[in-house]
């Protein structure tokens, strides 16, 4: 075990054995200090405290999300144990989550993430739409681990909850606006109350607009700014006393993109030639037509409805939901280098997803057993037009057109599921639940090579015998159907030592969906991969000690995961690479969680999470890298993943402490409170292939070389800190924010040697008043 983490082990367990015999205590200097408040959370998909649920969930409430500074889902992975991640390569609307381990970096519509988002208790499929910009936000829930009983398939790695506010009785309304550095300006309104006994009804709305934090040293524009706007309405209708109905509409439209950049050249710049242009015609004709891109625009709707009777014997909830989200994007995904207009290794994606869920969920309690059970169906349609082109020089006026192909897919999937918490005795409690699923999965791939194409542009796709097509994929023995049908059950046995402290044991089991590989341009590269299946094994501790004060949460655990979902990338012929997932063996990992919250006095919040873990990379087959050659030839083959390497995007170790305190004054006639936060993270590798840390090379305009890190993301440590008021009547707020504030520098993702760096400081205002 690492020097940190038998530190962290040690603490924790100092921490655990001086604590526990407080509970008895009533020590004086314990009258001052003031109560942990409690968080409800739906985890187990029914309303609990969540000092009383038998696995590791973090929640946060609207207010702890601004005392954050968690401005969308992305910021998340600063505040919660074993998270890692950040947006996904070129497109600003999709984040790549990993939990333990287990994420992934893919957005193709044929690959499933393992980590799954929900709204208000509607699954959200497509990784493109994941990036939750905050609408009228109530609360957050991470849900580490497999959740395979009670939120299904894709939830390996866990699954991130949000939960928005339901327009009430009481009317409430605010407006906040917000300036800060790279002219980034947030604007954002709600009104929600009753428009007679029986119905209330809530609006909000949100804009963005930032000019962004990158350059072009080619063409000199700002790269990496984003436009967004969205709105949606609510209506909560509740007929009678025991009906309630809720209905909630949004759009969303967000451009934003995440550019990367050459590690050799100065921070935040890219040599991409490639103009910018707006995704909002068609991304693929404005770049073949126009040459402009490196735009990336998402268009997200979503319609829920989720309807309750509450009977004498169980609540019944019929839970609808509808998403349709439309994608355009054209990135530079090439190392650039000059002025050519076509970027170097530039995708360009025309995306259509529709997807339909249908839920009925019964939710009861009799005499010592509370229990849920439901029937869930879920439907899927995707549409994905694909383009690829290759920059044969830095120079060069002319781009080889290496694949044109629409690929359709659809996803039928059917679960039944149950749970049930049964009390064995006042203090023992045994949960058993258990989810059936069967699903079918289909692919079409269809070629689009043109007979010409716009001046600059060369066909080479390949004979048409080659491409992928779907009687290609057939001839080669590929799949273009999959059916799936796994049972995943979850046992824990929980202990409540007082009313206070709880422990528990539990063993849960999850798996993840199979796909297609669908981003090569021959048939072959794109190869079907089977399900993944995880288990996890948890010994926990929930706490609340001194008159509720301190509150410390641990969480041990042992993940297995089977037939892993294992990403890397073989070179393609004329230049170019396919990136190519596998069934590649298994990931072990053994880590301690822990999250502590103490309030010495009202004035004073601490709070402190952190995460440790021994990982390792199991059961790898020896063939396993570029062409087929046996990982155990020497040199090692082009991106080979042995056990050897590292698993990706899992550090060994993470840390954030935090504080506010409020300020005893009423200057302004005003409450003030200060706020601040250091997150550090043990180094990581972003890619599966862990023997290319660095690259060597010359700068941009430079003539000696320097060899810098590439895959490897460095130890890191960000602080946050920031300064807030609020009026005695509660109608103003106002902060001044500073995230990143030591201006960390380092990359979150790596892809054909390029970077794709974390945001840099920002300082920003924000004015809200409540009415």
């Amino acid at each position: 075990m690492c020097r940190s983490a038998l530190l962290f082990t040690s603490v924790s367990s100092l921490i655990l054995l001086s604590a526990l015999p407080a509970t008895a205590q009533t020590a004086p200097a314990q009258e001052q200090a003031s109560r942990i408040e409690d968080i409800v959370v739906t985890a187990q998909r029914r309303e609990q405290n969540i000092q009383d649920v038998p696995l590791a969930v973090t929640a946060f409430t609207d207010t702890q999300l601004e005392i954050a500074i968690v401005e969308d889902t992305t910021d998340l992975v600063r505040v919660t144990p074993s998270l890692t991640g950040g947006l996904n390569t070129g497109t600003g609307g999709a984040v790549s989550y990993f939990i333990r381990g287990l994420g992934s970096t893919e957005q193709v519509a044929t690959f499933d993430v393992p980590v799954a988002t929900y709204v208000d208790e509607v699954y959200v499929a497509r990784q493109i739409a994941n990036n939750i910009t905050l609408l009228d936000v109530d609360r957050i829930e991470v849900l580490r681990g497999p959740q395979g009983t009670l939120f299904g398939r894709n939830t390996t790695g866990g699954a991130i909850s949000i939960t928005t506010r339901k327009p009430g009785q009481d009317f409430r309304g605010s407006l906040e606006a917000s300036y800060g550095s790279f002219e980034r300006m947030h604007v954002r309104g709600n009104v929600s109350g009753p428009l007679n006994d029986r119905v209330a009804a809530g609006f909000t709305f949100l804009r963005i607009d930032d000019d962004g934090y990158a350059d072009s040293l080619v063409t000199g524009e700002g790269l990496n700014g984003e436009a967004t706007w969205g709105v949606r309405g609510a209506l909560r209708i509740t007929p009678s006393d025991n009906w309630d109905w809720n209905i909630s509409a949004d759009y969303v439209d967000q451009q934003k993109t995440t550019i990367g950049v050459n590690p050799l050249d100065p921070e935040y710049t890219s040599r991409t030639g490639l103009r910018q242009g707006e995704c909002d015609n068609g991304s693929i004709n404005d770049y073949l037509f126009q040459r402009l891109g490196n735009c990336a625009r998402n268009e997200v709707s979503t319609v829920i409805s989720n309807l309750s009777h509450e009977m004498d014997w169980a609540t019944i909830s019929f839970i609808t939901g509808y998403i349709n989200t439309s994608q355009d994007f054209s990135i530079d995904f090439g190392l650039g280098g000059s002025p050519t207009p076509f970027g170097g290794f530039t995708i360009s994606n025309e995306v259509d997803s529709k997807q339909f869920s249908q839920e009925v969920k019964l939710a009861g309690e009799h005499g010592r057993v509370n229990w849920v059970a439901g029937l869930f169906y879920f439907t899927e349609d995707n549409s994905t037009y694909q383009v690829d082109t290759f920059a044969t020089t830095p120079t060069a006026t002319s781009a080889l057109v290496l694949g044109d192909r629409l690929l359709e897919n659809s996803t039928d999937s059917f679960a039944v599921y149950a749970q049930a918490d049964i009390g064995l005795t006042d203090q023992l409690i045994l949960t058993l639940g258990g989810r059936y699923t069967d699903e079918e999965k289909e692919v079409d791939f269809i070629d689009r090579t043109r007979a010409s194409y716009p001046a600059g542009f060369i066909p080479f796709t390949g004979a048409a015998t080659t491409r992928p097509t779907t009687a290609n994929l057939i001839a080669a023995g590929i799949p273009v159907e999959q059916s799936t049908s796994r049972f995943t059950p979850r046992v824990a046995l929980a202990y409540e030592v007082s009313d206070d402290v709880m422990v528990f044991a539990s063993a849960t089991n999850g798996f993840k969906s199979g796909g297609w590989n669908a981003r090569g341009t021959t048939a072959v590269t794109n190869s079907a991969f089977g399900p993944e299946e995880a288990w996890s094994y948890e010994l926990g501790l929930r706490s609340d000690l001194f008159d509720d004060s301190l509150r410390l949460n641990l969480t041990l655990y042992r993940l297995d995961v089977e037939d892993l979902q294992l990403l890397s990338g073989q070179p393609r012929p004329g230049g170019g690479i396919d990136f190519v997932t596998r069934n590649a063996g298994g990931l072990e990992a053994t880590g301690l969680e822990a999250e502590i919250t103490w309030r010495p006095t009202d004035a004073l919040e601490i709070y402190a999470t952190g995460s440790i873990a021994d990982r390792e990379y199991v059961d790898i087959p020896p063939v396993n890298g570029a062409g087929g050659v046996p990982c155990s030839s020497t040199p090692e083959p082009l991106n080979c993943v042995t056990e050897r390497d590292e698993p990706v995007r899992f550090p060994e170790s993470q840390a954030t402490l935090g504080a506010r305190y409020t300020l005893p004054t009423t200057l302004l006639n005003g409450s003030w409170s200060l706020n601040g936060s250091i997150s550090y993270s043990d180094e990581y590798w972003t890619s599966s292939y862990n023997d290319a840390r660095t690259v060597t090379g010359v700068p941009f305009g430079g003539t000696t070389p320097i060899t810098v890190p590439l895959s490897l993301t460095p130890t890191t440590t960000v602080y946050n800190i920031g300064i807030r008021y609020e009026s005695l009547d509660g109608g103003w707020e106002a902060s001044l924010d500073c995230s990143n504030c030591g201006e960390e520098y380092y990359l979150t993702s790596s892809l054909v040697g390029l970077g794709y760096p974390n945001d840099p400081r920002r300082v920003t205002f924000r004015l809200r008043r409540n009415f």
